[in-house]
Parts: C-alpha cells; structure tokens; sequence
C-alpha cells in the first residue's frame, strides 16, 4: 500500500518513492468530476481546470508556464468522470520553485475577467469540436446511452455554449472554494521523494481551508442510440457494460483479451474480419458505484456490418474456452514488458494514480500490476461473468 501522511487540516499525503527515478512527479486530485456538475453549467469543471493555468495573485499566465517548463518541469491538468487534477514532474533541484507556483494556483480567489473571456471561447471550440468528429461523439454518446439524461449520463453530450459562457469570474471563484478543500482532495508525491519535498508540501498545502460542498450525482437509464452525422460511408460502433469491479480488475479484462496486435480481439475483428482498425474493449468510463466497459470500434466500412455480430461472438467465446488458457498464460509475458518498461516513467506513473485515489484505491503501482500478472485463468473467467450488457450506440452516415 502506498505510505500515508495526514496533514494537520485533515489531506491525506501519500508518498510513492522509486529510488532509481531522476525526477519527482507531484499530484493534488480534487473528487470532483463531470457527474457533479449542476444542469446549466456542463463544463465548469473543465473550464475552472484552464483558468488554474491563468494569473493569479503572484503569477502570471506565462510565468506559470516559463516557470515550470524553464525550471525544467511539465505541469498538466486532467477533468475526467469524477476527478479533477493536476499534475507537475520536475528535476528534483526545481522542486521547491515548481510546488510554489503549484501552491499559488490553489489558493488563488480570485481570476482575471479578460482571461476568463478567453478560456470560455476555447472550452467552448473544444465542446463543440467534439460533436463535430464521429470518433469524440462515439465517446459522448457511450455513457448517454447507460445512463440517459442524467448527471451519469450527460458527462460529454448534451452541453450547450451558454453553460459556460454565462460563468461570472465570482461563479467560478465559488465553485473553486466549495470543492477544492482539504476534506475533497489528496496529494501525491512519486519518484525521488525526499524529506524536505514532503515538509515543503505538508508547509503549503496544511493552509488550505473549507468544507465541500458538491451534489449528490442522479443515474439515470438510458437506450440503444443510432445518431447520423458526417462519416464518410463508415460506421462507429460501441456495445457498452456495466461492471462493479475494481480499476485493475477491468485492466485485466482488457490487458489479458485486447491488448497488441497478438490479441483475440485484433486477430478476430482487424485481422480476420478487417471491421476497423481503431478499436478497444477496455473500461471507458469510472463511477464511484460501477464502470462502463465497452467494445468500441471507431470506424469501418458499412458492408462490414453483415460480419459484426458474428465478430463479437467469436470473440467473446474465444476468450473463455478452456483452449484459450495457455495463450492467456503467455500474455503474461507482454503485461510484464509493459509494466516494467513504464513504471520508472515518474509523469504517467503519477497521472496513474488520479483513477485509483478518486476511488479510494491505495495500491502503489507495482502492487497494481503484480495484482493483474498473478491472476489466474478461472478467476479471468469469473471477471468476464461480471460484465452486463446495457446498450449500443451505432453512428452511421447521413
């Protein structure tokens, strides 16, 4: 488990050292995400995770940037399902000058209105950019159609440009103190972790203040949906899932049946079918109570269609005959290259953990991947058993 440290206002710090590492990442996630958001303001979350980029009250927006990137550091920001967070990964000499431009976007109250103007134009191009491609309206229609119109459903459909271009700076700035509070968020420092990282952190960080105030997310019941839109004679296609499984549960499903060109799922659907090229059956979306896990192909022509049904079936028994257990054993051998070619990677082993921690999962990294590298074929066999089929969602040509 990772180690963990509670500063004085009640943050939970956690430490995931890698002595061998030559940065230092540090995460704050905030448990707030796209199901929280009221009706008429789809995208705040997202719109107040670009304006924690702009000047606050000791840093310009281009001192934000030239600080950590100059300081020899990367800083990013991440609004998914049900967290929002931000990530920096630095060399270890610029820790301290990166944390205190981290530390001045978190206690800023106030932003400017010119910036603000600006930011709503870009969160808006990006929303509606969406709409505009068959691949992103694929992703937004996957969980409209689990969970129709309601918060668990409406994380990227269904928004509308005023929702964000009526936000008032003094809106946002509410927004920002009613959820980022110590009892809503956590921090993380990965990599070369050193002492005087931790107390600059637990210095900052124990100065944060308030209570959360945030709804209670509405699940609804959503249906099969066909949308028409531009495709150049393809079809986009997902049949998607509800699963209560843990996240390396369902990385499992995914790792051990559709991950790399040797997989059943791209020998069966791109090399013997030929239906897509882009595709996936992977976790799609997390929720505090269950996932949506779907298979998802982003693109095919539509004569391909007679074969789909056939293709998925093929699939699907595939993985769970008895012949199917020594390929499961071998692919044991690519989760292993993957998993220790990545995990000294200190940025994506740091944005690792935003899925984990929001849902209350403590396991460090390499406790994560030894959990999927240990499973066994039966108990493979009893995860796919859990996967309920909800719905589809078909875009075709207009």
């Amino acid at each position: 488990m990772l180690k963990k440290l509670i500063l004085d206002n009640g943050i939970p710090l956690y430490l995931d050292p890698v002595p061998e590492a030559e940065t230092v990442g540090f995460l704050v996630l905030v448990k707030t995400g796209l199901i929280h958001e009221p009706n008429n303001r789809r995208e705040i979350c997202h719109l107040l995770e670009h304006m924690m980029f702009r000047s606050n009250e000791k840093y310009t927006s281009k001192e934000i940037a030239m600080g950590i990137e100059l300081s020899g550091g990367y800083l990013n920001g991440y609004t998914d399902t049900i967290y929002t967070g931000f990530v920096f990964e630095c060399i270890p000499k610029s820790f301290s000058k990166c944390l205190d431009i981290f530390w001045s976007m978190f206690e800023n109250k106030k932003f400017r209105e010119d910036e603000l103007e600006l930011e709503k134009r870009i969160v808006v191009t990006e929303m509606e950019r969406r709409y505009n491609n068959p691949d992103t309206m694929l992703n937004a229609l996957i969980p409209y159609s689990v969970y129709g119109e309601s918060d668990y459903g409406l994380i990227d459909y269904g928004h509308k440009r005023e929702h964000i271009l009526e936000v008032a700076p003094e809106e946002l700035a509410e927004w920002k103190e009613r959820n980022y509070t110590p009892d809503n968020i956590c921090l993380l420092i990965c990599g070369k972790v050193k002492e005087e990282f931790i107390k600059e952190v637990e210095d900052l960080f124990s100065n944060l203040e308030g209570k959360c105030k945030k709804k209670e997310p509405e699940k609804g019941k959503g249906k099969d949906i066909c949308h028409e839109m531009e495709t150049r004679n393809q079809i986009y296609f997902a049949l998607n899932y509800t699963v209560n499984l843990k996240p390396f549960e369902c990385d499992a499903i995914e790792f051990y049946s559709s991950w790399g060109m040797s997989s059943p799922f791209f020998q069966i659907f791109r090399e013997k079918k030929g239906i897509g090229y882009k595709l996936f059956f992977a976790p799609a979306f997390y929720y505090p109570d269950e996932v949506i896990f779907s298979l998802a192909i982003f693109g095919f022509e539509k004569e391909k269609k007679k074969f789909l049904q056939e293709a998925i079936n093929e699939f699907l028994s595939y993985i769970r005959k008895p012949e199917y257990k020594d390929e499961f054993r071998k692919r044991k051998n690519l989760i292993e290259y993957w998993y220790k070619k990545e995990r000294t990677k200190i940025l994506d082993r740091t944005v690792f953990y935003l899925e984990n921690l929001s849902l209350g999962i403590e396991l460090t990294y390499d406790e994560y991947y030894q959990k999927i590298l240990s499973l066994d074929f039966d108990k493979f066999l009893a995860l796919l058993d859990n996967l309920k089929e909800k719905s589809k969602v078909e875009i075709y040509g207009e």
